[in-house]
């Protein structure tokens, strides 16, 4: 089974108004993708930063 190369993406999270967020990638090759607004919002954390949090631990 052939390997893939990582690659490598930065992911923010953006508070912009009440109960209000973007999720934002910038991919290594500095295309940027993003979901505006995201769902799930959360008081604490992001939903979506929830699930990346725990996909990255287990390297999914």
């Amino acid at each position: 089974m052939r390997q893939r190369a990582r690659k490598s993406m930065s992911v923010s999270f953006i508070r912009t108004g009440e109960r209000r967020y973007p999720v934002r990638a910038t991919l290594d090759d500095g295309r940027v993708l993003e979901m505006n607004p995201a769902p799930g919002f959360d008081p604490w954390m992001p939903h979506d930063l929830q699930h990346f949090i725990v996909e990255k631990c287990l390297g999914l």
